[in-house]
């Protein structure tokens, strides 16, 4: 046995990862202490042993940083989006147009429509309307239908109303009116013009389906 390289060769891996039985390990223990090129390949083996497990515990080493990284990097990024897609929402709902509140604002008292000499009409905001965004306009025929709504005859079209759209955002920075309600600065805009068919100028408060006459040809 002590010559059957061979043997001993297929007894080396066993004998190099400690799992032969003792009864072979001494075999193979007495055969390499005389054999220079058997006791080479096991030296080797041991060498290649330990150069795998480094390597290994390495690689391993470098997959958990990297997998750390890579988590701390998606933490950052998630954070990221959802603040942004926090800000962007709520950027967007308080830049979202939204009907003036007729009652909150006076509009009553604020908002009416003013023909000139010429015969142009045009509709005077005061107080807290002239914080208004926009003038959203419609017409509207003789029945009282509104463009867009079903039954709205363009030929019969003979008025015009207007909306008064503020952004949410605004309720953040109106100004505020004097306590004696003096009229604040006015701000006139053209809306029908002389040379218009038109004979009649509402505001629609389209939150509770209300017209508001604020001027009729001849009145």
């Amino acid at each position: 046995m002590a010559n059957n390289c061979n043997t001993i060769k297929d007894l080396l891996p066993l004998y190099a990862d400690e799992v032969c039985s003792d009864e072979s390990r001494k075999i193979v223990a007495e055969h390499v202490a005389g054999c220079p090129a058997c006791r080479s390949t096991l030296e080797k083996m041991n060498k290649q042993l330990v150069v795998n497990v480094n390597k290994d515990i390495g690689t391993l080493k470098r997959i958990k940083r990297r997998i750390w990284i890579e988590r701390i990097v998606i933490a950052l990024v998630a954070a990221v989006v959802l603040a942004a897609a926090g800000w962007t929402t709520s950027f967007l709902m308080l830049n979202t147009d939204q009907t003036m509140d007729y009652e909150k604002y006076n509009l009553a008292e604020n908002v009416f429509a003013e023909e000139d000499s010429e015969g142009n009409v045009w509709l005077v905001k005061q107080g807290a309307a002239v914080e208004a965004w926009m003038i959203y306009p419609n017409a509207r025929d003789k029945n009282g239908n509104y463009m867009g709504e079903e039954g709205f005859s363009k030929e019969d079209k003979n008025g015009f109303a207007v909306t008064l759209k503020e952004r949410k955002i605004s309720n953040f920075f109106m100004l505020q009116i004097e306590a004696d309600g003096s009229r604040l600065a006015q701000e006139r805009t053209l809306i029908i013009p002389s040379d218009s068919e038109l004979d009649e100028l509402y505001y629609y408060d389209d939150k509770t389906d209300t017209e508001y006459l604020l001027w009729r040809r001849g009145e």
